[in-house]
C-alpha cells in the first residue's frame, strides 16, 4: 500500500491540496490514480495486487431519497473512496492523501462475521470468488455492497462486519444501485436484473426482467418515479417500473459493441459505449 506523490517541477509535492475537486481512476495497472481537474496526476495509490476493478466514492448517496437534504456523514465522507480489485480486496482510503484507511479480505468471510446479522447467521454464505465487480454505498456511507461472480456482500463500514451475503445470480454480478432506503437493484452477466431488501433473507431477491446478453451497468435515480435503466452488451438500453415490477421500453443507441455506463438523472439518462460515444436523452418520468 504505497502512496507516491508526482513530481512537480522537479520537486516532489508534498501535500494535495484537498480543497480542489479531483477526478479518481483505477485501472488493469493495479493502481490508483488522483487527477486535478486540469489534468495533473497528484497521486498515484497502489493497494491492491491485480486489476482495480470498481471504485465508489462515499459521499455518493448521502442525500436524503426525498428531499435532498445532506446526511450527517456528508462532510465526513467527502474525501473517502472504496476500491475494489480482482485480488478480493475492498479497500477504502482517503483521497486528500493518499492515506488507507480500512480493507476487507473478502476471501475470507468467515472471520468478518457479525453477531447482529439480519438473518440467521447459518445463512452467511461465505464462498467470495471472481473478485470485486460492482460496488454500492448506502445508509449515508455508513454500509457498502460488493458484487462478485453469483453474489452480493454487505459490509458495515462504521463497524468493519460483514452484514450479509445475497445470493441469486448465476454469474458475475456486474452492477449495483439503490432505488430508495433498503432497495436495491442488482444486475448480472447471467442476464438478469434483480430487486432485494437488505432486511430481508440473502436469498430473496425478485426478478424485474431479463436482457438478451450479459447486462453490464445499471443506474437509478429517486426523483424517477421507481424508474431503473439497465445497459447490455448488445448495445440495448431498457427503463423498468419498479412499482409495476414490469419493463417499460428498450433504447438502441451504442450498436453492437455494448453499454458501458450509465447515469439517469432528471428527465434525462446518459450513457457510455463500446463505440466510444456518450449519449444524452431526454425522457419523461
Amino acid at each position: 500500500m504505497i502512496a507516491e506523490e508526482e513530481e512537480e517541477g522537479g520537486q516532489k509535492k508534498r501535500e494535495y491540496d484537498s480543497n480542489r475537486h479531483a477526478v479518481i481512476s483505477g485501472s488493469w495497472d493495479e493502481t490508483i490514480k488522483v487527477w486535478a481537474l486540469d489534468g495533473a496526476c497528484r497521486l498515484t495509490l497502489r493497494f491492491h495486487d491485480h486489476y482495480v476493478t470498481t471504485l465508489k466514492h462515499l459521499q455518493t448517496d448521502c442525500v436524503d431519497f426525498h428531499c435532498h437534504r445532506k446526511s450527517p456523514s456528508y462532510h465526513d465522507n467527502h474525501f473517502k473512496v472504496l476500491s475494489g480489485s480482482y485480488d478480493n480486496i475492498i479497500q477504502m482510503f482517503d483521497y486528500s492523501t493518499g492515506q488507507p484507511l480500512i480493507s476487507l479480505d473478502c476471501s475470507d468471510l468467515g472471520s468478518y462475521s457479525g453477531n447482529e446479522l439480519p438473518f440467521e447467521s447459518s445463512e452467511l454464505e461465505t464462498d467470495f470468488s471472481g473478485g470485486v465487480l460492482s460496488l454500492q454505498v448506502f445508509d449515508s456511507g455508513r454500509s457498502a455492497l460488493a458484487g462478485h461472480n453469483g453474489g452480493i456482500l454487505y459490509w458495515d463500514l462504521e463497524t468493519s462486519k460483514v452484514r450479509g451475503h445475497f445470493m441469486g445470480h448465476d454469474d458475475n454480478v456486474n452492477g449495483l444501485s439503490f432505488v430508495e432506503h433498503h432497495t436495491f437493484v442488482s444486475v448480472s452477466k447471467d442476464r438478469s436484473i434483480c430487486i432485494w431488501d437488505v432486511r430481508e433473507s440473502p436469498t430473496g431477491c425478485k426478478t424485474i426482467g431479463n436482457h438478451n446478453s450479459s447486462v453490464t451497468c445499471v443506474a437509478t435515480y429517486p426523483q424517477a418515479n421507481f424508474q431503473i435503466a439497465s445497459g447490455c452488451n448488445d448495445g440495448i438500453i431498457k427503463l423498468h417500473d419498479l412499482r409495476k415490477m414490469s419493463y417499460t421500453r428498450s433504447l438502441s443507441c451504442h450498436g453492437n459493441g455494448g453499454v458501458f455506463s450509465l447515469v439517469m438523472e432528471p428527465y434525462r439518462l446518459i450513457s457510455g459505449g463500446a463505440d466510444g460515444s456518450i449519449i444524452v436523452q431526454n425522457f419523461d418520468v
